[in-house]
C-alpha cells in the first residue's frame, strides 16, 4: 500500500512537468487541443526561443552565477573544515564533537521518505 501510495505522489508531481515539455514541442495551432502527445512534433519553439539574443545572454548569465556561487560555497566550505579540523581545545576535541552532534538528526526530520518505512527505529 506504502508503495502505492509512493508512487501517486511522484506521478502527481511529474506529470506537470511532462505536459509542459510536451507542449513545448506542439504547433502553436494544437496548443489547446488537450492532447498529452503531440500529434506533430516540432522543433521551432526551441529555434525561436535560442535564436533571440535576449534568451541566451540570460542563460549564459544565469549558468555564470550559479558557477560563481557554488565555486565560492565549496571554496569557504573547505576553509571552514579544514579550519575546524585543525581546532583543538583543551577538552579534547570537542568542537569536531560538537560539529557531528549538531548535525545529525533523526531520519523522521532528514528523510520523510525513509522514516515512513522504517517506522521510528533507532538509526
Amino acid at each position: 500500500m506504502r508503495g502505492l501510495i509512493d508512487l501517486m505522489v511522484v506521478v502527481f508531481a511529474l506529470v506537470p512537468v511532462l505536459w509542459i515539455i510536451s507542449l513545448s514541442f506542439k504547433t502553436t495551432s494544437t496548443l489547446t487541443d488537450g492532447r498529452f502527445i503531440p500529434q506533430e512534433w516540432t522543433f521551432d519553439n526551441y529555434r525561436t526561443i535560442f535564436a533571440t539574443d535576449q534568451f541566451v545572454r540570460a542563460l549564459v548569465n544565469f549558468i555564470g552565477i550559479a558557477l560563481i556561487a557554488t565555486f565560492i560555497a565549496v571554496l569557504l566550505g573547505m576553509l571552514a573544515a579544514y579550519a575546524i579540523s585543525r581546532l583543538t581545545l583543551p577538552p579534547g576535541r570537542c568542537a569536531s564533537t560538537g560539529n557531528v552532534s549538531t548535525t545529525r538528526r533523526p531520519r523522521a526530520v532528514t528523510s520523510p521518505w525513509s522514516s515512513s518505512r522504517t517506522r521510528f527505529t533507532r538509526t
